[in-house]
């Protein structure tokens, strides 16, 4: 049980509520591939996970994009929990009403496998509009969404939650493209008990997530990138050392008639 506990717990932190990226929709007929590691360290605890995503564009403007997570290992204080399996499958959608913005909508099921999550995370809902421009060689691109989340088979009720990213990219020629950005969420509202109806207000609380990076384009369809995430907040992200979560993927663009 302490092992399933802990693993519930490391999940919180890697498990986002997050789009593609910031930026323009690919163009029609336009998709990517993708799969990735991230390995996160938090007090005691460190954890890898795995993932594989896709997205299209099936007419102009309109991408679809799907993601699905693997837990690969949990190590507490240095010992296994001996531990693997699916977390939360996510489907997203994009439209581009213009040049420069987005409307999004991510929904999330509950796949997680039972050896994985503790209880029931329920179905989650994140929403909102992107903001995209260039200037020179930088390319920003911004996002502002909110977060639901419904009741799970634990009759809990989660806060909801807004969040607001900022990127900057650097495009260095056609090869380099280094970046830096944060995450920033809010809680917003009451977690409630359903069975007992008790409530706690967690409106305010705020967790940031600064992030560095770079993609390495090896030819005009395959690429790397890597990346570093610090999160900061110890009453949003339950720490007590800053937790730490370094990334590593490899995409392929294709193209459709």
């Amino acid at each position: 049980m302490l092992k399933r506990l802990v693993l519930a717990i490391a999940i919180v932190v890697t498990s986002s509520f997050a789009t593609w990226d910031l930026f323009p929709v690919l163009g029609a007929s336009k998709g990517q591939a993708e799969a990735g590691y991230l390995y996160e360290t938090k007090d005691k605890w460190s954890f890898l996970d795995s993932y594989v995503a896709v997205r299209y564009t099936f007419v102009e403007n309109f991408e679809l994009a799907a993601n699905i997570p693997y837990v690969i290992f949990i190590h507490y204080d240095g010992e296994s929990a001996n531990l693997s399996g699916i977390m939360d499958i996510s489907l997203s959608a994009r439209y581009q009403f213009f040049p420069f913005m987005n409307a999004f909508l991510d929904a999330y099921f509950p796949t997680c496998s039972n050896d994985i999550c503790t209880v029931d995370r329920a179905f989650g809902y994140h929403f909102g509009v992107q903001f995209s421009e260039t200037l020179g060689v930088m390319k920003f691109g911004s996002e502002l969404g909110y977060i639901i989340e419904t009741e799970g088979s634990n009759h809990i009720s989660p806060p909801s939650k807004l969040n607001l990213d900022l990127e900057t990219d650097f495009v260095l020629g056609d090869t380099f493209i280094p970046y830096i950005g944060i995450n920033i969420n809010m809680r917003v509202g009451k977690t409630t008990n359903h069975l007992t109806n008790n409530s706690e207000d967690h409106t305010g609380e705020m967790g940031y997530v600064p992030y560095i990076g770079t993609i390495f384009n090896i030819s005009p369809i395959m690429y790397l990138g890597f990346q570093s995430k610090f999160t900061i907040g110890k009453k949003y992200f339950d720490y007590e050392k800053m937790p730490v979560i370094l990334s590593l993927k490899f995409g392929v663009s294709f193209y459709s008639n």
